[in-house]
């Protein structure tokens, strides 16, 4: 049921642009506050590959920059 309801959700909202950031900074904050490796990265692990199948290059192009960002290349 898991991957069910993942695909349906959160491939729904990787549809709607304008919420895209939001989740992103959401996942991420969450993600680290759970350390690599923790269950709480996991799910967000997998939750982002949900949204993203939905928009593939929007997504794609908001994480990569976020990560430029946090990286100094930006």
């Amino acid at each position: 049921m898991y991957p069910s309801i993942q695909a349906k959700i959160w491939g729904n909202i990787g549809q709607v642009a304008d919420l895209l950031d939001m989740v992103l900074d959401s996942f991420i904050k969450r993600s680290v506050t759970g350390g690599l490796g923790s269950i709480q990265a996991e799910i967000m692990a997998d939750t982002a590959v949900a949204l993203t199948s939905a928009n593939v290059q929007l997504v794609s192009r908001k994480v990569i920059g976020r990560l430029c960002r946090v990286g100094g290349l930006f």
